[in-house]
């Protein structure tokens, strides 16, 4: 079997499987109200202050060979977008002795908890880089009552968790860099990598960024690719009357969710974007049509689909990271 087609197969694998687990099940949610959650992510500017987070840690700090590990929460800057559950966003922080750095982790689709990321972070913190793992709206810890697992109901409820991610994310680097170290950085896999898109270019400071498994725009992740799949288009269907409309309204919501709306990295040389060359579920060309408009970013390429790189490339993932941080550094040390 050739390997492009064995990447590509267990990605779409991966999406039948997921079907059983359908997206917006109950549909678009108050469409007035979506609206007005999409023209909020379109008129998003770096203007917007999310402020900085008084963050309540949790007294059991846990430390091994030198590395302190500790659980916090703080208020989300967007608490009055969401369900009363998901309104305090919960983190943990994975800190070296001596950081030279923080990278902030963003969730990927579904990923609750900080099992995954904290494996990702035993790359770094050998190099003395930490981490800040976030736990994403309506996921895990801030899951509201009555979801199923992390499966978002409403396409409401979808743009919200975006645009509350980025809020919740761009916080935090605030509160780092006042509280921890000046040189930050964001990272993410698939949704986690376009939501750290969000929030690097909305950032108006030099930091680190490394986007992974993920593209310009949520877009065609939706509707023309592997992801479309496990999208209930019945229910949403039922609401819009027809298919055409049911699309059509959907693109409009999504549409503002684009990376290159916004103004290109403080730092676009700290900024590199890796992609898996045989994707199913974020194709190719939106991640290179990102790192053109960013321009001076690197363009990595993997020998992978979506899921096999978050199977098989946890190591050259975290090598992208620390590269980043060393051209953060570089670009610090001569006063860039």
């Amino acid at each position: 079997m050739p390997t492009s087609f064995a990447h590509s197969l267990l990605d779409r694998l991966v999406a039948r499987l997921a079907r059983k687990g359908k997206l917006f099940a109950e549909g678009f949610g108050d469409v007035e109200a979506l609206r007005r959650v999409s023209a909020e992510i379109r008129d998003y500017t770096p203007e917007r202050d999310v402020g900085t987070p008084t963050v309540r840690w949790e007294p059991n700090d846990k430390r091994f060979l030198g590395v302190r590990v500790r659980r916090g929460s703080f208020e989300s800057p967007l608490a009055r977008l969401l369900p009363p559950e998901a309104r305090r966003a919960v983190v943990e922080l994975v800190l070296p002795e001596r950081p030279r750095g923080v990278c902030l982790l963003l969730a990927a689709t579904a990923e609750e908890g900080f099992a995954r990321r904290r494996l990702f972070a035993r790359h770094l913190v050998s190099t003395n880089i930490g981490t800040l793992a976030l736990e994403s709206p309506l996921y895990g810890a801030r899951r509201p009552a009555g979801q199923v697992g992390p499966r978002i109901p409403t396409v409401l409820e979808h743009v919200s968790l975006n645009l509350a991610t980025v809020d919740d994310g761009r916080a935090l680097l605030r509160y780092l860099r006042a509280e921890v170290t000046p040189n930050v950085g964001v990272s993410g896999f698939s949704q986690g990598g376009f939501m750290g898109g969000f929030v690097a270019a909305l950032s108006r400071f030099p930091l680190a960024a490394v986007l992974r498994g993920a593209g310009d725009s949520a877009v065609p992740v939706f509707t023309r690719d592997a992801l479309t799949r496990v999208v209930d288009w019945p229910a949403l269907v039922r609401e819009a009357g027809s298919l055409h409309a049911a699309k059509s309204l959907f693109e409009e919501a999504l549409a503002p969710i684009r990376i290159s709306r916004h103004p290109i990295p403080v730092l676009p040389e700290a900024a590199i974007l890796v992609y898996g060359r045989h994707d199913a579920f974020v194709v190719r060309h939106e991640t290179e049509a990102l790192s053109r408009y960013w321009k001076g970013s690197e363009l990595r390429e993997r020998e992978a689909g979506h899921v096999s790189q978050a199977l098989f490339h946890r190591s050259s993932h975290a090598r992208a990271v620390l590269d980043a941080f060393e051209r953060l550094e570089r670009a610090a040390a001569r006063g860039a």
